[in-house]
């Protein structure tokens, strides 16, 4: 872990990095032309001092993708699946709220896989064999409620 020199796991590397990702910052609002992107699913393993003006001081929260983004993320990773007729993308998208788009990639192939499971000869994924692995991926409402009070 190089972002967090507080939680007092971090290794002499891992230090060390940090020092040197600090002092790499420190220089980069003098370039001119340069921007600076870090994205993180874990902000609360963050060295503060990464977080200063003139570091990574501008925070943007992208959060989940919405009900009609899930819709359009679904047609997607099922558009080569031959769905049955009980397959509604828009039921599937409300069933997962907080899913991340390699959440509902996963959801997809796991869904297509539990029904050559059943049946190697299966030409349909159906409703029920998405339901029963929603379970497998997490769409965890409670870390987006965590990463919208870190962005503020």
């Amino acid at each position: 872990q190089v972002g967090n020199r507080e939680t007092g796991s971090g290794d002499s590397v891992s230090n060390r990095i940090l020092s040197t990702l600090l002092n790499e910052l420190d220089g980069l609002e003098d370039t001119g032309h340069v921007v600076c992107i870090a994205a993180t699913n874990r902000p609360e393993m963050i060295d503060a001092a990464l977080l200063r003006p003139g570091r990574l001081g501008n925070l943007i929260y992208v959060p989940p993708p919405s009900e009609a983004a899930r819709v359009e993320i679904l047609r997607i990773h099922t558009q080569d699946m031959q769905l049955s007729a009980d397959v509604s993308l828009a039921h599937l998208a409300e069933l997962t709220p907080g899913f991340t788009g390699a959440d509902i990639e996963g959801l997809c192939r796991e869904a297509a896989l539990t029904a050559l499971r059943e049946n190697i000869d299966a030409t349909q994924v159906t409703l029920p064999h998405f339901v029963d692995v929603l379970p497998l991926f997490s769409g965890n409402l409670q870390d987006t409620a965590m990463y919208e009070a870190f962005a503020g």
